[in-house]
């Protein structure tokens, strides 16, 4: 369901084996108005929706390549800005996307009862 939601900017890693071994998937957010897109300096703007690598599997440029390739596909479709949102526990993604040029906008914070 997630491929056929978002089929041009869904991009999978495999295996020797062509075990699926990580993935990542992004699409253009609609909707905005024009004035927020005037505030972030932004024409269009797209999400890095999910992207997952297996443990087994990680620090091997893997990430690197799945984000690359959306953040590529982005660019032909002439998205300017792109969004992403990682939970705090997840440093070693952080630091990914950091590497890659994403910069902290805004905080998400939770209180549970």
């Amino acid at each position: 369901m997630m491929y056929e939601r978002n089929e041009d900017n869904f991009f999978v890693a495999e295996d020797d084996r062509g075990n699926i071994i990580g993935f990542a998937t992004g699409y253009e957010k609609k909707g905005i108005p024009q004035e927020v897109l005037m505030s972030w300096k932004a024409r269009r703007v797209g999400y890095l929706d999910l992207m997952a690598v297996d443990l087994q599997h990680r620090k091997q440029g893997i990430g690197t390549a799945l984000l690359n390739s959306v953040l590529d596909q982005f660019e032909v479709q002439n998205i300017d800005t792109i969004h992403l949102d990682v939970p705090s526990t997840e440093q070693d993604a952080i630091r990914l996307y950091q590497k890659l040029g994403f910069k902290t906008r805004a905080y998400s914070m939770v209180k549970q009862p």
